[in-house]
């Protein structure tokens, strides 16, 4: 992860200098004279070139990640810190010289507290402790900084991609609703002219609700259960008496939610996949459970079938369960029946 510092404010970067200059004044005062009251003459010029030391150096350490960034991609991370904290320790040394000492020597005598070499060297000492220390919080800070942003961005970006396969998954339901409807209404028109009439006005109140419901994530089961009563009764029309649903569903579950056309994949997939005749009829049971799942059980009667089953109308019931919710559906052959489960939310 790049280190891309944020820079801060006028104001922020005045008032951090400040604080950092009292401390520093302070801390090197206390280890040099034992003591952070001394010549005011000597306290003025600690704090004023203390206070435009770390000015300088806050902007020396902005200027410096931009160049280790620009210029040393090739690097590990690890040896870009590691150089960029010896050129900052170098440069806190050049900028102490320059912003300090030469204007001490030239404008102040030392004051006689302590001989002034062992003062020099312990102000190089302490210096170059709190440049390694400033260097290491700011690109600890930065870096912390700009793995929440990037956290937060992955987040986004994975929200964005999981609604736009949702919505894509909701786009595959539309025409393949439609198609199947429409291959078992080319069927009828041949046979029952009355009854193709019935068919169309049952698919129109069907195909209205998947129009309605498009746009939404989730939907009361009992609204889902009015189109699935059309929904049969199209089906019925078709298969009459070689398709039985039987449901059994308590009046207090009917306000909770689910993904809309989840119960017509469902039913669609048991007739999709299995034998119909009259001797041997489909039978079909929905239920719910005490613990708030929705079963559709059918018994087994595999179709022979020409071609592997694709498994889409499954995969896009547990894809969009996964963006709604973490709990799970259950797909399991049980003896002789096929049984489904799909939680039903609050």
């Amino acid at each position: 992860m790049k280190v891309k510092p944020t820079k801060l404010t006028l104001k922020n970067r005045l008032l951090l200098a400040a604080v950092l200059s009292i401390v520093y004044t302070n801390v090197i005062a206390f280890i040099i004279y034992g003591t952070v009251v001394y010549h005011p003459q000597h306290m003025l010029f600690d704090y004023v070139y203390s206070l435009v030391f770390f000015l300088a150096l806050h902007q020396t350490y902005y200027w410096l990640q931009n160049q280790l960034e620009t210029r040393l991609k090739a690097v590990t991370q690890v040896q870009r810190y590691t150089l960029g904290l010896l050129i900052f320790m170098s440069a806190s040394m050049l900028l102490f010289t320059v912003i300090a000492l030469v204007p001490f020597t030239l404008l102040l005598q030392p004051l006689g507290e302590i001989e002034f070499g062992m003062e020099v060297r312990l102000n190089y000492t302490i210096n170059l402790l709190f440049s390694s220390v400033y260097y290491l919080c700011f690109t600890a800070f930065h870096i912390l900084r700009n793995y929440h942003r990037a956290m937060i961005n992955a987040e986004m970006l994975q929200k964005e991609i999981a609604q736009a396969q949702y919505e894509g998954l909701k786009n595959q339901i539309n025409p393949h609703f439609l198609f199947n409807s429409l291959n078992v209404l080319s069927t009828l028109v041949h046979i029952d002219a009355d009854l193709s009439e019935k068919f169309i006005d049952q698919l129109a109140k069907a195909y209205r609700y998947v129009l309605e419901q498009h746009d939404h994530e989730l939907v009361v089961l009992k609204t889902e259960i009015d189109f699935i009563n059309a929904y049969i009764f199209l089906l019925k029309i078709r298969f009459e008496d070689k398709l039985q649903v039987s449901m059994d569903i308590p009046a207090e579950k009917l306000n909770h939610y689910l993904p809309p056309l989840t119960l017509q994949l469902l039913i669609e997939n048991a007739v999709k996949h299995n034998v119909l005749s009259r001797e041997s009829p489909l039978v079909v049971n929905i239920s719910v459970t005490e613990d708030d799942y929705l079963v559709v059980q059918n018994n087994l009667q595999i179709r022979t079938q020409e071609f592997a089953s694709t498994g889409v109308g499954l995969k896009n019931i547990t894809n969009r369960y996964e963006y709604i919710t973490q709990r799970k559906v259950f797909f399991h052959i049980l003896g002789k029946s096929y049984i489904s489960k799909v939680p039903l939310l609050p």
